[in-house]
């Protein structure tokens, strides 16, 4: 569905053909409509010239914007608001084709990830490297005022780059890191999928992607 095509309202009646159907005597076959606005944000109730009317908030209406949080009464029958929405939010999801402003948002939140895990790993580059680096120094400094052959010497500054190692090797921070890296890459991995069906896109890169224009899956477009 085309931004700037209204789509087809969200119907409410007795009716099975209705796309929310209330089985009570006191709801006529067609009994409402939703109309849904162009950028999909607003909804609007409609009565459909109802035997016994449609209410919001305690109030006859002909036409009225809802929300989740509204009381609404079709005849004698109170519909929960919440589930009422949600079915209209489906049926606009189902519905839509273009998803270019959805899919643009993939961008952002790819290059949030990459930029979270590049500063998680310089992070800990720096944190794991300072014991090696504090060993380093301290030695340099009792190497510097002691009187020690150039040969001890040597095999000091030898040793120290070696535990240095096996000190940044057996870090905890890295164990952290390698934990807080695969958080970020899930949390991810759920967030980078298509905006209708929800396939993981999270295989390849945003640039890739787009040049798609639609996700294989479901064939909604991710382009203008």
């Amino acid at each position: 569905m085309c931004i700037g095509i209204r789509m087809k309202s969200f119907s409410i009646g007795r009716h099975s053909s209705n796309n929310f159907v209330i089985e009570n005597p006191s709801v006529s076959g067609k009994h409402a409509e939703i109309e849904i606005s162009d950028d999909y944000q607003r909804l609007t109730l409609k009565d459909l010239d109802s035997s016994n009317g449609t209410r919001v908030n305690g109030r006859s209406i002909l036409a009225k914007e809802i929300s989740n949080s509204d009381q609404i009464i079709f005849g004698n029958i109170e519909v929960d608001s919440i589930e009422l929405i949600n079915n209209v939010n489906h049926y606009v999801k189902e519905s839509r084709k273009d998803f270019h402003k959805e899919f643009q948002e993939l961008k952002l939140i790819e290059e949030t990830y990459l930029d979270k895990r590049n500063r998680l790993n310089k992070y800990y580059k720096i944190k794991t490297s300072l014991p090696k680096i504090l060993l380093t120094l301290l030695v340099i400094l009792v190497i510097s005022f002691l009187d020690i052959d150039n040969d001890i010497r040597y095999i000091i500054i030898i040793v120290t780059g070696f535990l240095g190692t096996i000190l940044t090797t057996i870090s905890v921070s890295e164990k952290r890191k390698l934990s807080l890296l695969e958080d970020l890459r899930i949390e991810f991995q759920l967030s980078f999928v298509c905006p209708k069906c929800n396939k993981e896109l999270s295989n390849n890169k945003w640039r890739y992607w787009k040049e798609k224009k639609t996700c294989p899956n479901c064939k909604c477009n991710w382009t203008k």
